[in-house]
């Protein structure tokens, strides 16, 4: 069963986003809307910018450590970061691992792979050369 729940991360965006609009109305309109409009005074607008900040660092700071999405190393599997408990494969209970890790390693074999190739076309060039040479 697939989980499509909003990370709390766009939850918050949304929440940092709605509190600048009202740091703004209340330092430029000189009101804010709670429930109806309001005449915002000082400790209001201290109030919402507080809050923003607080929102704004509580963000930064939990997002950090988050990836957006997962991969099963057994199953090889895709997961959201938020499908997920503890960083263990809801289908086949294997490790995860962050998603961007897993294309760094992924381009790393690529890699290795096309050098091996290289290294093979060059012997192959060469051993045609010589069986020519040698008719």
């Amino acid at each position: 069963m697939q989980n499509y729940s909003i990370p709390l991360k766009y939850y918050m965006q949304i929440a940092l986003f709605a509190l600048l609009i009202e740091i703004l109305l209340c330092i430029f309109k000189g009101e804010y809307y709670m429930r109806g409009w309001h005449k915002a005074e000082l400790k209001d607008v201290l109030l919402h910018i507080s809050a923003f900040l607080f929102l704004l660092f509580f963000y930064i700071k939990k997002n950090k450590n988050f990836p957006d999405f997962t991969h099963c190393k057994q199953c090889k599997k895709i997961y959201n970061y938020s499908d997920t408990k503890d960083m263990i494969c809801p289908k086949c209970g294997g490790k995860l691992q962050d998603y961007a890790e897993f294309e760094k390693d992924q381009k790393k074999e690529k890699q290795d792979e096309f050098k091996e190739a290289e290294k093979f076309q060059e012997e192959w060039i060469k051993q045609i050369k010589e069986e020519r040479k040698n008719k």
